[in-house]
């Protein structure tokens, strides 16, 4: 999470901590995460042409060395006019690429999403909730202005952690079953998603139609 330009405040680096996870941070290509009570909805994808406006809770409160600090949050809110306009930066990746796992050296990530702070939805003291929009929405801009398409992008290479596919089973460019390595592979379709259970990853928009 992180000001706009302009604003003297330093970029917040956060990982979600459930109620099971560890107190200690994490690091990701030399950068660390301080473990923090945040939940994230609403980034599913529509097909339908309007952009989702995902939710962002976050815990009001941090464990210090002799107990909880509370307010931080409220504290942030009221000194930068409720966060508006902060960018929120979502990237997901894998245990296996963090610093010092059994991948870190090649370590692979989804394609980051940019979000921004639109305004302050709740706020019980505890868990403040922010709503977030694209930067599409933040400028007033339509879906004219980025490139789309019904299939997946030709950078999006298969297997990789921005295609999140990574079960055994292997299917040829047509979508059928195959057991040979040397065929295993993507036609970039949501058809070709659908067959290995991965829908929820394609990134392609199937709504799009051509007028004119």
């Amino acid at each position: 999470m992180a000001p706009p330009p302009g604003t003297q405040y330093p970029t917040q680096y956060f990982t979600p901590a459930g109620t099971d996870a560890s107190t200690n941070p994490i690091s990701f290509m030399g950068q660390q995460y301080q473990p923090w009570a945040i939940q994230a909805e609403g980034f599913e994808k529509s097909v339908q042409g309007s952009a989702p406006r995902p939710t962002l809770s976050i815990a009001n409160a941090v464990m210090g060395a002799n107990g909880p600090i509370y307010g931080i949050f409220t504290q942030l809110v009221r000194q930068f006019k409720g966060l508006a306009g902060w960018r929120v930066t979502r990237m997901v990746t894998y245990a296996k690429f963090l610093d010092g796992g059994a991948l870190a050296g090649s370590p692979e990530f989804h394609q980051q999403e940019i979000w921004f702070v639109n305004r302050r939805t709740q706020d019980d003291g505890t868990v403040l909730q922010f709503e977030l929009v694209s930067a599409l929405d933040l400028e007033g801009k339509t879906v004219p202005n980025t490139m789309a398409s019904v299939y997946c992008p030709a950078q999006t290479q298969y297997r990789s952690a921005a295609c999140g596919y990574a079960s055994a089973a292997m299917f040829d460019v047509d979508g059928k079953p195959t057991s040979d390595t040397n065929k295993d592979a993507c036609g970039k379709r949501y058809s070709d998603c659908q067959c290995r259970g991965n829908q929820t990853n394609f990134p392609g928009l199937l709504g799009l139609r051509r007028y004119g």
